[in-house]
């Protein structure tokens, strides 16, 4: 995502016994950027059949890469440019063979691009797999091996064949402005957006359109229960940042400042609403199917929290904020499943995939734990291309998201 700063290592660069540490900063929603360095100064021990070998692997790399994310920025696939450049003396190794009996000093510079690939591992926690191929240029000499090997000349060559190769963690920094979605609220929708009365509430709410762009034309009109008020708030896939160009996000920021204005930390003097009195707050993440029950769980949770915390960051309100991360929302992907393609699904969709968490509690827990996956990986298999499509085009984005629900009572 754009504005994420992360901090990565090379666990294949270390296994050369080299430290080597990167860092990368999301420039948009698709591009990032990012530099890593790796540094070797180490001597490796003399074998014994030649005491005067002296093995090593010193050298310095220097890489800036540019990458360019199919899905969103720090998630699933990229195509990457690279360059490099560094200066090397190595020699003494067995492998391979060419170092084993050579030592080779000198620098080289070159650029590549790269192919890589993305895990989400837990809220900051990430894990990268990539491979490049490219061209550098050598400038060396030739040395034999030894503490005082005698120079054997020198030259230069230009290389063609891989030029990066990589299995990453990734650590994304926090940021002090993450859960800041929206900026001047208070200009986005004028603050009459609520009519609380004894009987229901009635508020516009932008339908999710994930195929039409113009969605925000597109309002209904919904009945909520008397004094209960609910908002949602999208998300990308497999995040948990909140964005406010997603979906209708930035429309219900606003609703939800329109109501809690009065609450707001930048004015001090006003704790209170003169029209409202806040009974609870409660934060509901949720999740689509697309990745197993577990990681889904955790996902909804972080999904929440970001709620909670960007709320308890702006307004100073009365009461404390519950938040719950429900896990994916089974129950509504069913019901849209249904409402899109009939009994099509059926089978795949039975009862005993979705309501054996609450339905079967005294069977093999971890049986149950697993139906909601082989569901997904069913779905796959049998749906036809264009059906899947449409599932994750139309179905899947509104499962992605949090609501919040606040109860208020009128004075």
């Amino acid at each position: 995502m754009a504005d994420d700063v992360a901090l990565n290592t090379n666990l294949l660069y270390w296994a050369t016994t080299t430290p080597n540490i990167g860092v990368e900063a999301g420039l948009s929603d698709h591009f990032s950027l990012g530099v890593a360095i790796g540094y070797n100064a180490f001597n490796f021990p003399n074998s014994k059949s030649n005491p005067n070998l002296n093995p090593k692997l010193h050298h310095w790399l220097l890489m800036p890469e540019g990458k360019y994310w199919f899905s969103d920025t720090f998630h699933k696939s990229y195509l990457g440019f690279h360059i490099l450049g560094g200066q090397y003396n190595v020699g003494g190794l067995k492998f391979p063979h060419v170092l084993s009996t050579t030592r080779y000093q000198g620098w080289g510079i070159g650029a590549g691009v790269s192919y890589g690939y993305m895990w989400h591992l837990g809220r900051r926690w990430q894990m990268e797999f990539s491979a490049g191929v490219g061209y550098i240029y050598l400038n060396y000499s030739k040395y034999k091996c030894g503490n005082c090997g005698k120079r054997l000349g020198s030259r230069s060559r230009n290389y063609v064949g891989p030029t990066k190769l990589a299995l990453s963690v990734y650590y994304i920094l926090p940021s002090g402005h993450s859960h800041t979605p929206v900026k001047e609220l208070d200009t986005v929708l004028p603050p009459d957006q609520f009519v609380v009365s004894d009987s229901a509430i009635h508020s516009e709410i932008p339908l999710r359109d994930s195929v039409t762009p113009n969605y925000e034309d597109a309002v209904r009109v919904i009945e909520v229960a008397p004094d209960t008020l609910r908002f949602t708030v999208h998300y990308a896939v497999d995040r948990s940042e909140i964005r406010a160009d997603l979906a209708g996000n930035r429309r219900e920021f606003a609703r939800i400042d329109s109501l809690l204005s009065s609450y707001s930390k930048n004015n001090s003097s006003s704790t209170s609403s003169d029209s409202l009195t806040i009974l609870s707050v409660k934060v509901e993440g949720y999740a689509s199917p697309e990745h197993n029950f577990h990681h889904n769980k955790r996902l909804s949770a972080d999904r929440a929290t970001a709620v909670k915390d960007w709320l308890e960051q702006r307004y100073a309100l009365p009461v404390s904020i519950e938040s719950v991360g429900v896990g994916e929302d089974l129950s509504s992907f069913k019901k849209s499943m249904h409402s899109r393609f009939g009994d099509g699904y059926a089978e795949i969709l039975s009862p005993d995939n979705f309501s054996c968490y609450h339905d079967k509690l005294h069977d093999n827990l971890q049986r149950l734990s697993e139906d909601p996956d082989v569901m997904e990986m069913n779905l796959k298999k049998r749906a036809s291309t264009a059906d899947y499509k449409i599932i994750t085009k139309e179905i899947y984005p509104d499962l992605r998201r949090t609501e919040i629900v606040i109860v208020v009572k009128p004075k």
